[in-house]
C-alpha cells in the first residue's frame, strides 16, 4: 500500500483542498491544468465533498483565463454538456432491495393477517419495510452514511413497533380514527427520513446543518414529487397488467387463490417505490444537484404551471358559491374533509408549479404565473379559514375533541400559517425573486409537517387511552 501510495506521488501531485476559501478550486486546478490524471482526481473529490458545483465554476473561470489549454477546453465541454449526470443504475443493488421489500409486503398480504378494527398488518409495517428499503438503496449507492441509515431504519421501526403497543389500550371508540391516522403519518415519518437522510448524508455536519439546508429541502420536496408521479403511473400501469392477466386465466380455466393474488399485487407494490427512486434520484449528488432539466421533471414542472391557472379559476368559482351553502361543512364531515384534501392539493400545486429559475420562464409568462400564484394562495387562506372554523365548531358542539379532529386542527392551522406567509412573501416591498421565497416557504413547510406528524404518532395513544 505505501509503494503504491509513493508511486502515485512521483506522477500525480498532491491535491490539498484549502476549506478556508470555501472550497473554491482556481488555484488547484491552475496548478494540475497540464495534468489529465491529477485533474480527474480533483474533480472526483469535489464530488465526494458534493462542491461539483464550485468545481465547475472554477473550471470555467480557469478556462476563460487560458483558452489555448487543451485540456481545460475538453473539460469545458464535458462539464457544459452535463455537470451532473445520472450515472448508471445499479440494478443487481436495486433488484435486490426491492425484490427484498416486495416479498416481505406479498407475505404479509398473503398471510392476510388483520390486527386491530380490521387493519391488516400490511398496512402498517410496509411503510417501514419500503422507507428501510429506500434508505438502504442511498446509503450503499452513495457508498456514505451507512451508520446514519441504521439510525434512521431503526427509528421507523420504533414508530411501528410504538403503534402497534400503545393502541391496544386505547378506548374503542378512538380505536379506529387512532389507527388510520397513525398509518398516514407514519407514511409521512418514512418520507421525512428519506428527506433527512439525502439532505444531511450529501451536507455533512450535525443535526443544526438544517437551519442552513434550505435549497436542499426544497430540491428534495420537488424531487418527491417526481418520485410520486412515477411511482403512481407505474401503479397504474401495473394494476392494469395484473388485473388483465387474471382475466386471461381465468378464461383458461385456471384459478389463482386470493392468498397468491394478494401476495403478487402487495410484492409489486413493495417494488415500485424502490426502482422509482433508483429512476429518478441520483444518489452521487446532492439534492439541489439533481437533474430537473429534463424528461419527467421538465414535464411535470410545465404541466402543474399550466394546471395553476384552470385551477384558479375552479377556486374562484368555488369561493364565490360558499355563501349560497355556508353550513355545509358544519354539518357535513364528508364536506370538511374534501376541504382539507384540497388544501393539501393546492400545496403540492404550488410546490410543483415553482419555478426553480425565473430565466426559464418568459416576462410574461413570470408575471402571471406569480399574480395567479398570489390569487389562488389566498382563496387556499379563505378556504383553510374557513374549514378550521368549521372543525372548532364541529368540535364544541358535537362530541369535543376526537382523535381526527385534534389532527386536523394541527393540519389546519399549519396550512393557514404558511399559506398566510407564502402571501406575505408575495407581496413585500422590494421582493423581485419571488420563487427563490417560495421556495423558503416550502422548507419551512417541510419542517412544521415532520414535527407536528412526529407530535400526531407521538401523542395519539397517549391522549386517547
Amino acid at each position: 500500500m505505501e509503494s503504491e501510495r509513493t508511486r502515485g506521488a512521483e506522477t500525480t501531485p498532491e491535491i490539498v483542498f484549502n476549506k478556508e476559501v470555501d472550497m473554491k478550486y482556481v488555484s488547484q486546478i491552475q496548478a494540475v491544468s497540464q495534468d489529465p490524471a491529477a485533474l480527474e482526481e480533483l474533480y472526483r473529490q469535489s464530488m465526494q465533498q458534493h462542491s461539483g458545483k464550485e468545481f465547475t465554476a472554477d473550471l470555467l473561470s480557469c478556462r476563460a483565463e487560458a483558452p489555448q489549454n487543451q485540456l481545460l477546453n475538453f473539460w469545458y465541454f464535458r462539464l457544459q454538456e452535463s455537470p451532473h449526470a445520472q450515472p448508471s443504475i445499479n440494478w443487481a443493488l436495486t433488484g435486490g432491495l426491492a425484490g427484498l421489500s416486495g416479498l416481505l409486503c406479498g407475505l404479509l398480504a398473503a398471510s392476510n393477517a388483520i390486527y386491530i378494527d380490521r387493519v391488516p398488518y400490511l398496512v402498517l409495517v410496509a411503510p417501514a419495510i419500503i422507507g428501510s428499503a429506500i434508505i438502504a438503496y442511498l446509503a450503499l449507492a452513495s457508498r456514505r452514511g451507512g451508520r446514519f441509515a441504521l439510525i434512521l431504519g431503526a427509528v421507523l421501526w420504533v414508530s411501528v413497533v410504538y403503534t402497534l403497543l400503545l393502541t391496544t389500550g386505547m378506548a374503542p371508540a378512538m380505536r379506529s380514527q387512532a389507527m388510520i391516522q397513525l398509518v398516514i403519518h407514519n407514511c409521512l415519518l418514512v418520507w421525512a427520513g428519506v428527506g433527512l437522510f439525502v439532505v444531511l448524508n450529501s451536507h455533512p455536519g450535525s443535526l443544526l446543518a438544517l437551519q442552513h439546508s434550505g435549497p436542499a429541502r426544497f430540491a428534495f420536496l420537488y424531487k418527491s414529487l417526481e418520485v410520486f408521479t412515477i411511482a403512481g403511473l407505474s401503479a397504474i400501469a401495473a394494476s392494469a397488467f395484473f388485473a388483465v392477466s387474471l382475466v386471461l386465466f381465468e378464461t383458461l380455466n385456471v384459478k389463482i387463490s386470493m392468498e397468491v393474488q394478494n401476495f403478487v399485487a402487495a410484492g409489486i407494490g413493495g417494488m415500485i417505490p424502490v426502482f422509482a427512486v433508483a429512476w429518478m434520484y441520483n444518489p452521487q449528488a446532492a439534492p439541489e444537484e439533481q437533474d430537473f432539466q429534463q424528461g419527467v421533471s421538465r414535464i411535470l414542472a410545465t404541466l402543474l404551471q399550466v394546471l395553476v391557472f384552470p385551477t384558479l379559476l375552479v377556486a374562484v368559482i368555488y369561493v364565490a358559491l360558499i355563501p349560497f351553502n355556508f353550513y355545509a361543512p358544519f354539518s357535513n364531515r364528508d364536506v370538511l374533509i374534501a376541504y382539507n384534501v384540497m388544501l393539501f392539493a393546492v400545496m403540492a400545486l404550488l410546490l410543483g408549479a415553482t419555478p426553480l429559475r425565473l430565466e426559464d420562464l418568459a416576462p410574461r409568462g413570470r408575471w402571471m404565473l406569480q399574480k395567479a400564484f398570489l390569487v389562488l394562495t389566498c382563496l387556499a387562506v379563505l378556504v383553510s379559514v374557513y374549514a378550521l372554523t368549521a372543525i372548532l365548531s364541529r368540535t364544541q358542539l358535537s362530541g369535543g375533541l376526537t382523535v381526527n379532529r385534534l389532527v386536523m386542527i394541527g393540519w389546519n392551522l399549519i396550512n393557514t400559517f404558511l399559506l398566510s406567509w407564502m402571501i406575505y412573501t408575495q407581496i413585500r416591498p422590494g421582493q423581485s425573486a419571488w420563487n427563490e421565497a417560495l421556495k423558503r416557504s416550502f422548507a419551512i413547510a417541510s419542517n412544521l409537517y415532520v414535527g407536528w406528524g412526529m407530535l400526531v404518532i407521538l401523542l395519539i395513544p397517549l391522549l386517547f387511552r
